[in-house]
């Protein structure tokens, strides 16, 4: 669980921050930060108090307008965390915070700090709407995790064709000077037509920018009373186990509920050995609250005691699903509506997202209930009545357990073959998502529907970009399809007022849907699905994932995180490829944290089921591997201070993090990862 406090140092004033207690915290932050610069003449950096880690950030990047000579402190970001995330990742979270913060709303700070008037509600709801957004895609998307953008693997006709059309849009709007393209956060082409050019870093927080404009997410509130008894363990605990991985946050894990002991009033825990229902429940709610019990034990919620179920239940038809509700209920929400088929199985399930609003309404729409988006009392109950999963036949055995661990053993080794091919998987999402890719234009407003699904409103604001010197720029950020999305960048406006510059700018979505979207959305959609698959790897033994990443241009290969039984088992393949995830997070926080501090450029690091592999190189332009010269171990700015040892040689700064199953020696991951480097460069292969 993480807490985010943004404050204003000249001003003493608490900007932001995820805590009930704000009037209390805010300032309890601001007193250690002055009492240690004033005992020690520095500034605190990083305070680790036990299982609480905080990391400090300030902020001088924004470009104040002002004509006062020196530099002034606009900002003062503090990030609190008892996750098991290491202190290096804690504060690349920070900084890519501080980043976005600085783009988008640096303009309205700067105009705070020259003492113009400024609505201090939009503000914060602003941060809230950053910070929400970035947290929650930190924890699912892996180029997000890394900070660099995806590339969508596309052939040269195709490429092409997409420079071209937004190439001819941009012809249509004179004073656009940059326009890229997203399908969900990867990159489908992106066109500049006056220098500077966008810098690739640019082009990553252009992808969180779509995401925090047209999808963003609802702020997390830290609430004291709602910690689990339980801790999650640090890193170098979890290098030696495999069942016991430590969750991302204090809700459990992503696709499953779970729960820890629970403490009673009395301070006493225990299982409760009988079956009580509240006396204002009557025979049809005890009914349903009883098919809900059955539904928790079959999706994960068996560890649970019996009033735990009953309290979860109870909730869900009491008082309906709210964004603010429980991990739990949500989690219970959307496996509702998964099952009566509204709901992708992509979204997150103990996350109320826009996803999951979406669905809620549709589903309020077809059984005309009042359509809100929250899932309300007489909500729950329809959901529960229509779920087809609970009038299955009692007779009926449920699908087998399989080992996880046995499971990674035996597809990892088993001569490349898997019980189902997980490409298979991806392949049916994909499909599906191409089917519902199908749009109808609405020629009246421009508004372009997919079946159910209403495109987000689009937004015209300024936002200020690294390399334009600290002059902002207008963005038009617009949803051209499902999760498909359009940026034009302008340093002027065509109309005279935002409004209308707006409205004008609202024609480009409509052209290039007609111009490219309309033939190749579907496309398009299903690509960014299954973008890279791990099965064109399955004869690398052992392999169960791995991140590429190039440093130099910020650039990532990662396959999508996907269960390696096929659609087999249905419940094993939801907590494998929560494990896998879990893995993949550990594995980067850790070998990144390691890199910084220790300047381990490589590791190979050993569990006692699983084995993470970390390299960090440099290539020449000719792909061959340099000597790297050593750079300082605390340095954070690594990857650039080892490319500036080099210049004006031209090299490129690599990554490349893999991991495997436990059993493979050491000696052959050195092998398997050169092999690796072959498949994904189409280099012949080094013995």
């Amino acid at each position: 669980m993480k807490c985010l406090i943004i404050l204003d140092p000249e001003n003493s004033e608490c900007l932001y921050v995820e805590h009930k207690n704000d009037s209390i915290i805010a300032p309890q932050f601001q007193t250690i930060i002055n009492f240690i610069k004033q005992t020690i003449g520095q500034r605190p950096q990083f305070i680790n108090a036990g299982k609480i880690k905080i990391v400090f950030q300030y902020n001088d990047n924004i470009h104040i307008s002002l004509k006062s000579s020196p530099k002034v402190e606009l900002l003062w970001f503090v990030l609190v965390s008892d996750d098991d995330d290491s202190e290096s990742l804690l504060r690349a979270r920070l900084n890519l915070l501080n980043n976005l913060y600085s783009m988008v709303l640096g303009n309205t700070l700067i105009d705070r700090r020259n003492k113009k008037q400024v609505d201090m509600r939009a503000l914060r709801r602003k941060m809230s709407q950053i910070s929400a957004t970035v947290n929650a895609i930190f924890d699912e998307s892996q180029s997000v995790l890394c900070q660099a953008y995806e590339t969508l693997d596309l052939n040269e006709k195709i490429r092409q064709r997409c420079i071209k059309d937004i190439t001819d849009l941009m012809e249509l709007f004179p004073k656009a000077v940059y326009a890229i393209v997203y399908v969900g956060q990867k990159l489908v082409t992106f066109h500049c037509k006056k220098k500077p050019h966008l810098q690739n870093m640019d082009l990553f927080l252009l992808s969180l920018y779509a995401q925090i404009q047209l999808k963003p997410r609802e702020r997390f509130v830290f609430k004291m009373e709602e910690r689990e008894v339980s801790t999650p363990l640090s890193i170098a605990n979890e290098i030696s186990q495999f069942e016991n991985v430590s969750p991302r946050n204090d809700h459990g894990s992503v696709d499953s509920i779970s729960s820890p002991i629970q403490i009673g009033e009395d301070g006493l825990s225990g299982e409760d050995d009988f079956e009580t229902a509240p006396e204002d429940f009557d025979e049809n709610t005890i009914s349903l609250a009883k098919s809900i019990i059955s539904l928790l034990d079959d999706i994960g919620g068996s560890s649970m005691n019996k009033s735990m179920k009953q309290k979860i239940s109870s909730e869900f038809l009491k008082d309906g699903v709210k964004q603010s509700s429980s991990s739990d209920v949500v989690t219970l929400l959307n496996h509702f509506l998964l099952a009566v088929g509204f709901l992708d199985e992509s979204a997150p399930k103990d996350l109320y997202t826009t996803m999951t609003e979406d669905a809620v309404k549709r589903f309020q729409r077809d059984n005309e209930l009042s359509e809100t988006g929250e899932a309300d009392p007489q909500t729950t109950k329809q959901l529960v009545i229509k779920t087809p999963y609970l009038h299955r036949k009692k007779s009926q055995p449920p699908p087998p357990s399989i080992d996880l661990s046995q499971s990674f053993k035996d597809i990892s080794l088993g001569g490349g073959k898997r019980p189902e091919d997980s490409h298979s998987s991806s392949s049916t999402s994909s499909s599906s998502t191409a089917n519902n890719a199908k749009n109808n234009i609405n020629n009246n407003n421009n508004n372009v529907e997919v079946d159910d699904y209403k495109l987000s409103k689009s937004t015209f604001e300024k936002i200020y970009i690294r390399n334009t010197t600290g002059t902002p720029l207008f963005a038009y950020c617009a949803e051209v399809q499902k999760n498909s999305f359009l940026i034009l960048l302008n340093k002027e406006m065509h109309k005279e007022d935002e409004e209308k510059e707006l409205a004008f700018l609202e024609k480009s979505k409509q052209i290039l849907y007609d111009k490219l979207f309309k033939q190749l959305g579907g496309f398009l959609l299903t690509k960014e699905l299954s973008n890279l698959v791990i099965s064109r790897f399955n004869h690398i033994p052992g392999l169960v994932h791995f991140i590429l990443i190039d440093r130099s241009y910020h650039r990532i290969k990662a396959p999508n995180i996907t269960p390696l039984n096929g659609n087999k088992y249905q419940t094993a393949n939801v907590n494998m490829k929560e494990l896998i995830r879990k893995k993949v997070w550990s594995m980067y926080s850790y070998c990144y944290h390691q890199l910084v501090k220790k300047n381990f450029t490589y590791q190979i690091l050993k569990d006692k089921d699983f084995q993470y592999s970390y390299k960090l190189w440099m290539d020449d332009d000719e792909s061959q591997e340099v000597e790297r010269e050593a750079t300082s171990p605390t340095s954070e700015k690594i990857y650039l201070d080892s490319i500036k040892k080099y210049y004006p040689q031209p090299v490129k700064c690599m990554e490349l993090l893999t991991l495997y199953v436990g059993m493979i020696p050491m000696s052959l991951i050195y092998k398997n990862d050169r092999v690796l480097w072959a498949l994904l460069f189409d280099k012949e292969s080094a013995e």
